[in-house]
């Protein structure tokens, strides 16, 4: 129900498409493609923004040049939309979408000189890695007949946190699918007895966070609360998950759910005891910076 109500009330939030351009949001430093690094390059910097419906460019140039362009899926039409404005009165208008990895635009933008009339134009953003986007502008006299180059830019992202993450991007489809497998993965691997897996999980500054106890904090502690070097074994027998939510950005999630174990415990030489709970469970997901979802945080509770 509450998924539904925010279907309603953020309803990018929820369509794939609406995610289509997500590599463009950063700040970046861009050149002309092969043009030598010399002087300041112009920056831009590009935010999610009105619920992650709306990307919106803010362009600045050392020549003085400034402008926006504000960046829509319209689900009236089934493209994308862009609206370029800037600081000498230009405004051009594109519609297009996704192609492959490639955002690819067709729309009209103004004579130069300021003559009156409006000139066929193509407009692409190559998706070239995730740290690098080119922009292609081709513009046409002759009706689109012919093309000629307008400018070619190449985008590379600014250093630190901010240059590649300046604004909230929403889990995506693909992130949370991640997320899940992570988790069968964890389960799995529990079931499995093989402590290598289950430690390979986690980044290396994670933290449990037991109930009623002190945080354990980093690999080695969290290998020697699991698995102490006392001679004791505990072996995971039944191990069952369900998750209830899902939730987060592209680099910090969190998982909600409740989980059902059950395990056997040995320790000398005395025999095996057998024990079982059921527990709510909270575990907080980062991304690393090689892109791979790792567990930062996990909690639980005992349930009766």
């Amino acid at each position: 129900v509450l998924d539904a109500f925010d279907a309603i009330v953020r309803p990018c939030m929820h369509d794939a498409h609406a995610r289509d351009f997500d590599f463009w949001i950063g700040d970046w430093d861009v050149r002309p493609v092969g043009a030598p690094p010399v002087g300041p390059p112009a920056r831009n910097t590009v935010t999610l923004e009105n619920n992650g419906c709306t990307i919106v460019e803010h362009w600045v140039a050392p020549g003085g040049s400034e402008g926006q362009s504000f960046n829509l899926y319209d689900r009236s039409l089934g493209k994308w939309r862009q609206t370029w404005v800037d600081n000498v009165g230009g405004q051009h208008d594109y519609r297009g979408g996704l192609v492959g990895r490639d955002m690819a635009f067709e729309g009209d933008t103004p004579m130069p000189n300021g003559a009156l009339g409006r000139l066929p134009t193509k407009l692409t953003f190559f998706h070239i890695s995730d740290d690098s986007v080119r922009q292609f502008s081709e513009v046409s006299n002759d009706s689109g007949r012919t093309w000629s180059t307008a400018y070619n830019l190449l985008y590379v992202r600014r250093a630190g946190t901010e240059g590649r993450h300046p604004a909230m991007v929403p889990l995506s489809d693909a992130d949370r699918a991640a997320i899940l497998a992570i988790d069968s993965v964890f389960v799995a691997a529990w079931l499995a007895d093989d402590t290598t897996k289950v430690l390979s999980l986690f980044s290396p500054d994670a933290e449990l966070l037991p109930p009623g106890a002190q945080p354990v904090r980093g690999l080695a502690a969290i290998r020697s609360y699991w698995w102490p070097a006392d001679g004791s074994h505990t072996r995971i027998t039944r191990f069952t998950r369900t998750v209830d939510e899902l939730s987060g950005t592209n680099t910090l999630a969190y998982l909600r759910g409740t989980g059902a174990l059950a395990w056997t415990y040995a320790k000398g030489t005395a025999p095996p005891t057998s024990q079982s709970s059921r527990s709510t469970d909270f575990i907080v997901y980062k991304k690393d910076a090689d892109g791979r979802w790792r567990v930062s945080r996990q909690m639980w509770n005992a349930l009766p």
